[in-house]
């Protein structure tokens, strides 16, 4: 094998990655609107010269057969492939912007993210100089440091990128001032917040309760496992909001999903096809013949089929009012509900087998007796015996529920739960799970 053709092969992978990344930059994004926004920001950063040098080398290339006596002959393919993988670092619009202090922590998710999302492109401001020669080398590839003024990079990087993660495990002040930033530019629906707990810094809450807003908090654990392969997924399937495709991916996980137990996991095809609507025998010849999903649905078969033997006091029981989830998900219609009917909880649910379990109802009810600051209890793995079962059983204190209900917007039940557990976090109230 000659190097020249070495070399065409290297150009045409060049060309297959510079591919890639358009294709699901655009299927992520909607478009590639912000190329010239963009393009000022590396102007005025470390992303200069890589832009500078990317057009130098396309031209070149192009003007090569022009050209020949004053270069010497190369690898076409190979220099247009380089040049528009340069052009790609230094003009694409990102579909992730990475906000937090440079600490160790955040050069570590940040590196960690940059790998989790491939071949989408992810942005960040970090100073990669103090991270190491290893992962500051990786860092520095996405990196858009500005010589000066920051706060106009972020506000400019912000409005055009659709998922902006925030470090806030270290809240330094001008991570502090972003997140005020990012609020006041109404822009707090594109956000994660990256935090150890269950819950933000009480100076995050206090902010977000001021405004009146509501960001959505995750550790960093369950954002990577959220995030791992998202960018291999738009080449095949087409998600709309894709902020809104990651927070159902997050209520997934947190409901079981693929990255549960391995006794209870389900195969790709069936996890891509259930939120589309799958019929009971479509599921059922599926798990006849599925490696993966055969042994998931007998293990859970034989959970389901397993019961406590437990028994309560008729006296600690609580009185309920039953609401059954049927049909879209309106939150404003459960909430007149709640206010029409006096009764001490309100447990939801539909097609979750621990709704459909009397006895386990009885038994958690009676919890909120004995412990006055529980507000709120439910399933963890609703999908565990019925993989229809997207939204879990859950049960709230009346009081609670219209306390915090008319600020939440939750598109499902297991949505709403997991809202209603961030606003418990915040008032030091208790939440259990079934």
């Amino acid at each position: 094998m000659s190097a020249k053709l070495i070399l065409d092969i290297g150009g045409c992978l060049f060309l297959l990655v510079f591919a890639l990344q358009i294709f699901t930059t655009i299927k992520a994004r909607g478009g590639l609107r912000g190329i010239r926004q963009v393009t000022r920001v590396s102007l005025r950063g470390v992303k200069a010269l890589l832009l500078i040098g990317g057009v130098l080398a396309l031209v070149s290339a192009i003007c090569q057969p022009l050209l020949v006596d004053l270069f010497p002959p190369f690898p076409p393919l190979l220099i247009i492939g380089a040049s528009l993988l340069a052009l790609n670092a230094a003009c694409l619009p990102p579909t992730f912007l990475f906000l937090g202090a440079s600490q160790e922590g955040g050069f570590s998710l940040a590196s960690d993210l940059q790998y989790a999302v491939t071949p989408l492109k992810i942005m960040h401001l970090l100073d990669s100089r103090q991270a190491g020669p290893i992962v500051g080398e990786h860092l520095h590839q996405f990196e858009y440091r500005v010589t000066h003024d920051w706060q106009r990079a972020v506000r400019a990087l912000s409005g055009l990128t659709p998922v902006i993660i925030v470090d806030i495990r270290v809240l330094t002040p001008n991570v502090y001032r972003e997140v005020v930033q990012l609020i006041e530019a109404r822009l707090h629906n594109r956000v994660f917040l990256v935090v150890d707990a269950a819950h933000a810094p009480a100076a995050i809450s206090r902010l977000c309760h001021q405004s009146g807003v509501r960001i959505c908090v995750v550790t960093s654990e369950l954002l990577q496992g959220a995030l791992r392969g998202i960018g291999w997924t738009l080449i095949t399937c087409h998600v709309g909001d894709i902020h809104r495709f990651i927070e159902l991916r997050m209520l997934s996980i947190a409901a079981g999903g693929r990255h549960g137990r391995s006794e209870d996991k389900l195969c790709d095809w069936m996890m891509r096809n259930l939120n589309k609507g799958l019929t009971p025998d479509q599921i059922a010849a599926h798990v006849q013949t599925c490696p993966v999903c055969g042994p998931a649905m007998g293990s859970r078969r034989k959970q389901r089929s397993q019961s406590s033997g437990a028994k309560v006091d008729p006296e600690k029981f609580p009185t309920i009012l039953v609401i059954g989830i049927d049909g879209p998900f309106n939150l404003r219609q459960i909430l007149s509900m709640a206010r029409r009917k006096n009764r001490e909880l309100v447990v939801m649910g539909n097609r979750s087998p621990a709704f459909k379990d009397h006895e386990l109802l009885l038994r958690e009810a009676s919890k909120f007796r004995s412990d006055p600051s529980l507000v709120l209890i439910f399933e963890k793995y609703p999908s565990k015996n019925d993989p229809l079962c997207l939204d879990p059983l859950v049960m709230v204190r009346r009081s609670f529920l219209l306390d915090v209900g008319g600020r939440l917007q939750a598109g499902t039940l297991g949505e709403l739960a997991i809202l209603m557990t961030m606003e418990a976090a915040k008032r030091n109230m208790k939440v259990s799970y079934v």
